[in-house]
């Protein structure tokens, strides 16, 4: 027979989109990157920045795990240039 996949209870799928927005932010900060700095590197409004870190709104996994990686080769470049 078929299998189902289950999907997480609502609950617990915003519980993890939560987990995203807070996760760019911390990023951001431990490498010393203002809102404004991250939306002028990434082209993107600040108002989206804004409400990533207020958890008004959440990015969509594959957009926080490209701002992550981008975030961890800035901080890389960052240390070597020191």
């Amino acid at each position: 027979g078929r299998s189902c996949r289950r999907l997480p209870h609502p609950r617990l799928l915003y519980s993890w989109e939560e987990k995203m927005s807070k996760r760019i932010k911390e990023a951001r900060e431990e490498i010393g990157m203002s809102r404004a700095e991250m939306a002028r590197e990434f082209g993107m409004p600040i108002r989206t920045l804004e409400n990533w870190d207020r958890e008004i709104s959440n990015p969509p996994l594959w957009v926080e795990k490209l701002i992550i990686e981008k975030l961890e080769r800035l901080n890389q470049n960052r240390h070597r240039r020191i």
